[in-house]
């Protein structure tokens, strides 16, 4: 993580998202706005990327609802909803 300011009330975000090929892959953000305002962009990628999501992904539908699924459904409902949105 790093924000920079870049000019009165403007921010870069760059966040690390992981590895592609072996090469490491950053999503940057400019932010317009305060500091506080730029390190709120920067917590967005980290949940994502924590939750399994990548920005260099580009998943089909079927990918995205397996693990739209898995990751955000399964951990907060109950095991009878799991199986009615799995059908």
């Amino acid at each position: 993580m790093a924000i920079r300011r870049r000019g009165p009330d403007r921010y870069q975000v760059r966040v690390h998202i992981g590895f592609i090929d072996g090469e490491r892959q950053y999503g940057t953000v400019t932010v317009h706005g305060t500091e506080d305002e730029a390190r709120l962009a920067d917590a967005k990628p980290k949940v994502k990327c924590s939750r399994g999501a990548t920005m260099a992904d580009n998943p089909t539908v079927a990918e995205f609802l397996d693990r739209w699924l898995h990751d955000y459904i399964g951990p907060f409902k109950r095991p009878k909803t799991y199986q009615n949105y799995e059908m």
